[in-house]
């Protein structure tokens, strides 16, 4: 999924450390979600930190219905941390390619999570993406 951005060294993800991990497991919601499953849609309000846990999860060609990249999110992903941060919307439609499981975090749980670790929510959109998030 990483080809999807437009410049790799602004946007390149690192791996979450597993306190983060753990954090994001006990604060979110555990959603099993069945292969097919649309997870979001464009124009939704980005309402929750979303982090694949197992599964994969792919972009849709909104016309066809058919997987639009060949790039796909697997375990220790995450999508949607840029408008999550930020208060925006999905602007691509993500659906499960096979069973998935994700940890969904809503805004407010999340708040209450970096509000001990600012580290964290560096992590997870660095600080080119989120220069408005201090540590």
């Amino acid at each position: 999924m990483e080809s999807i951005a437009f410049d790799l060294r602004q946007t390149q993800r690192r791996p979450l450390e597993p306190s983060h991990v753990d954090g994001i497991k006990s604060a979110g919601e555990r959603r099993v979600l069945p292969a097919g499953t649309m997870i979001v849609r464009p124009g939704d309000p980005v309402q929750h930190f979303l982090w694949v846990d197992t599964g994969e999860v792919e972009v849709v060609d909104i016309v066809t219905g058919e997987r639009k990249l060949p790039f796909t999110l697997g375990p220790g992903q995450f999508m949607g941390e840029i408008a999550f941060f930020a208060g925006g919307r999905w602007t691509l439609p993500m659906r499960a390619a096979r069973d998935t499981v994700l940890h969904a975090v809503e805004r407010s749980r999340w708040s209450a999570l970096y509000a001990w670790s600012p580290r964290r929510r560096w992590t997870c959109c660095g600080r080119r993406r989120a220069p408005h998030l201090r540590p």
